[in-house]
């Protein structure tokens, strides 16, 4: 495979497309299909289609979202079943990384990957389309833990290598790995179906099945999967649905194209009808599935799949109906097969009935969660408070500001305390409240006459300093490490005033990269210490002014920390305003990278963690820092705590399903998973406090919401790559290069120039 994720993307493509453009037809034509296609499995294999989405570091491709959900299409397009085979053991592939232990992922993985594993879900039980509805359970026998029930439908069970059981234990929801070949477990005779077969589709029961809680359950012992399961990624039957409704328009109208010459002229006109018919319909599926992978989706993967299946139901028989008998009786067999393998579609991974009921619930509940906000500044937060940033001329704001809004909306209480959320992410410009920290600091630039600016960052950094320089004419060049570049907004990376440059480096060698540039091409660095101060502390005005049309206060205030900036920032603002101490501050970190609560509580991080939120990344504390966050810790009797993987996992569904309740959107990638968990972060260590007891019933808490709410993204080829030990040459390069472009007169304080 060629190195790079387009590259590998793409040769996979190109693998797969001919594989069912001339291998899959081949072998239908030469084989029942009924028969396990063990041939095509084994091309599967050496086309790398069973570790497409598994990290390279697992063994596996690497592609995004966006390829898995290309290669189903064109698997479904070739045959329904080979995409029925690889979409469920991708998803397995993705719930494995997500959730696994580290000694799981290591092991099973790069299995999976090679497709030497492949996995099967036992998941759906008859009448039960709720996980805290399920029958199957586990029991404690002898010293022993057992399985015990029947999973209906499931597919690939008589040809997998493992089964992913969803089983009840209790209050949660386990996944346990179950060998299909030991005792305990009965594969039930194929089930009759009129579509997608050769691929087995049959019950499993279990009877007494012997398992390790350590080793074979998902996760660990006690893992609970429930808030998972209900957040399941359909985005791959649609593409599915769009497969289908391709080959057999495209059937069809080959089919019309070469018969409608024989036909009388009134039934020439009913085809032509007839074709226009089967083309607008098959051109709306393919631009609901394309809006699905645009950065702003009009619908979601819920009423896609639902409005993508049942279309693909009228297309499919307006098809079988133009062809006659030679649709319904086709000798190659491809339109009859698509047809019927169409009709299981819509009951396939969740039935569009399921889907519909879920749908109408989060329509009601979002209108009542528009009447759970209590306190809003629309428009800027900056300009609100303009007169109290230093050293900044309100114009010079004012041109730059763009939007940074936020908002404070009420949760219900959890155990007897108040939760109110700060959304600093659904009223900014970028969706994130680095958008505040940007305002100021591209404005102290231009009033400075700076034409050109550096920075480092993970992601929101980025776009919020890339969007507020370009808006006033301002380039920037940004570093970024290789995990950050499905943060950055594509269209920020195009334009003419943007350099990203991805670098694979650690954090510690990225900020000194940018150190030697700068210097080297006599560029600042934004954005400073006194920005992130300055654009934080408004922060403190905006809740005092809250609090005073509220008629009260807040007990603790929650952020997910990193570098810590944001809270340091707010209470600097709490100090000038004579409100010291504050609030009580509740630092979350992530178990993977946690320097705070290991300096100040002597918890110990896990760096073999999976790093769950890349924004939270800053491993390495300047003693400043440090000293400071151990101050504010003192002064306000706060504390900073780790929230373990499991944890946070267990309970992220939760804290998405309060947010959304409470007219918060939390934006979701294809798969389902949000794309930024900073926010998702402090929810979670909040309602994790208040069950350790840390928070006691009758206070109220704040919970800073940062980012989460912003664009959805795609992963773009970046202009500029460097490797380590050349980065600091291509960014002087670049910064010089600026320069000279760039080149502004200085303006001058009160010009009309920084007033228009």
């Amino acid at each position: 495979m060629q190195n790079g994720d387009v590259g590998v993307a793409r040769q996979l493509l190109e693998g797969v497309r001919s594989f069912t453009e001339r291998e899959v037809p081949q072998y239908l034509a030469d084989h029942r299909e009924e028969e396990y296609p063990e041939p095509l499995v084994k091309r599967l294999r050496e086309l790398g289609v069973f570790g497409a989405n598994v990290p390279a570091r697992y063994d596996g491709l690497g592609c995004g979202e966006d390829t898995t959900a290309q290669l189903l299409y064109l698997l479904a397009r070739g045959w329904q079943s080979l995409a029925s085979l690889a979409g469920t053991h991708l998803k397995l592939c993705s719930q494995m990384l997500r959730h696994g232990t580290c000694e799981q992922r290591s092991t099973w993985l790069p299995a999976m990957a090679s497709g030497a594993a492949i996995f099967a879900r036992a998941y759906h039980e008859q009448g039960r389309c709720d996980p805290e509805l399920l029958e199957t359970h586990v029991r404690d026998s002898a010293g022993h833990r057992t399985l015990h029930g029947r999973k209906d439908w499931v597919t690939n069970a008589r040809h997998a290598d493992r089964i992913l059981a969803l089983v009840r234990d209790g209050q949660v929801t386990l996944g346990v790995l179950v060998d299909p070949s030991a005792d305990g477990v009965e594969i039930g005779p194929e089930l009759s179906r009129p579509g997608v077969l050769g691929v087995s589709l049959c019950a499993v029961t279990f009877d007494g099945y012997v398992f390790d809680p350590e080793r074979e359950v998902l996760g660990g012992s006690g893992h609970d999967l429930t808030d998972s399961l209900r957040a399941g990624d359909l985005r791959g039957y649609t593409a599915r649905a769009v497969a289908c409704a391709d080959a057999v328009c495209d059937c069809a109208v080959r089919f019309a194209a070469r018969t409608i010459g024989h036909r009388p002229p009134d039934a020439q006109g009913a085809i032509r009808l007839r074709v226009g018919e089967v083309r607008a319909r098959t051109a709306a599926i393919r631009a609901i599935w394309s809006d699905l992978s645009g950065p702003s989706p009009a619908v979601g993967p819920d009423e896609a799949k639902v409005i993508c299946t049942a279309l693909l139901q009228e297309i499919v028989q307006a098809c079988v109906l133009l062809c006659g008998g030679a649709g319904y009786a086709d000798p190659h067999d491809s339109l009859g097969r698509h047809y019927r393998d169409a009709l299981a579609l819509p009951i396939v991974g969740a039935s569009n009935d399921v889907l519909l009921s879920r749908i109408g619930s989060v329509a009601l509940t979002s209108e009542e969660g528009r009447r759970m906000e209590i306190f809003r500044e629309d428009a800027s937060v900056v300009l609100r408070y303009a007169e109290h940033v230093n050293g900044v001329e309100e114009t010079v704001l004012r041109r730059v500001s763009q939007r940074e809004g936020a908002r404070v909306v009420r949760l219900p209480p959890f155990q007897g305390v108040d939760l109110d959320v700060l959304d600093l992410s659904t009223l900014s410009h970028t969706g994130t409240f680095k958008d505040w920290v940007a305002c100021v600091a591209t404005a102290r630039a231009l009033q400075a006459g700076t034409p050109t600016v550096a920075a480092q960052s993970s992601g929101n950094t980025a776009n919020a300093l890339a969007s507020y320089a370009s808006h006033v004419g301002i380039r920037s060049v940004v570093l970024y490490p290789p995990d950050s570049r499905r943060r950055l907004l594509p269209s920020l990376a195009a334009h003419p005033l943007v350099d990203f440059i991805e670098v694979d480096a650690s954090e510690q060698r990225i900020k000194q990269i940018l150190r030697e540039a700068a210097q080297a091409a006599n560029v600042p660095v934004l954005p400073s210490l006194s920005d992130q101060y300055e654009g934080n502390k408004l922060r403190a005005h905006l809740l005092r002014d809250a609090a005073g049309e509220l008629g009260h206060g807040w007990d603790w205030h929650v952020q997910a920390l990193s570098s810590a900036y944001g809270p340091l920032g707010f209470y600097r603002g709490v100090d000038e305003l004579g409100c010291a101490p504050g609030p009580r501050l509740l630092g979350v970190q992530q178990e993977a990278v946690a320097p705070y609560a290991e300096a100040l509580e002597g918890v110990d991080s896990n760096p073999s963690a999976l790093m769950l939120e890349p924004t939270l990344f800053r491993r390495v504390l300047t003693p400043d820092l440090l000293r400071e966050v151990r101050k504010l810790c003192a002064d306000t009797a706060g504390t900073v705590r780790v929230l373990s993987n499991r944890r946070y996992l267990s309970g992220q569904q939760r804290a998405v399903r309060l947010l959304e309740d409470a007219g918060i959107r939390v934006t979701l990638s294809p798969s389902g998973e949000p794309r930024e968990r900073a926010g998702l972060y402090a929810l979670c260590g909040a309602l994790a406090a208040v069950e350790d007891g840390l928070v006691p019933e009758g206070q109220r808490v704040l919970v800073v919401y940062t980012g989460g709410s912003g664009p959805e993204t795609d992963l773009f080829t970046p202009k500029h790559t460097a490797a380590e030990k050349d980065a600091v040459s291509l960014m002087t390069t670049l910064l010089t290069q600026a320069e000279e472009v760039c080149a502004l007169p200085t303006p001058q304080r009160g010009s009309t120039e920084l007033t228009q």
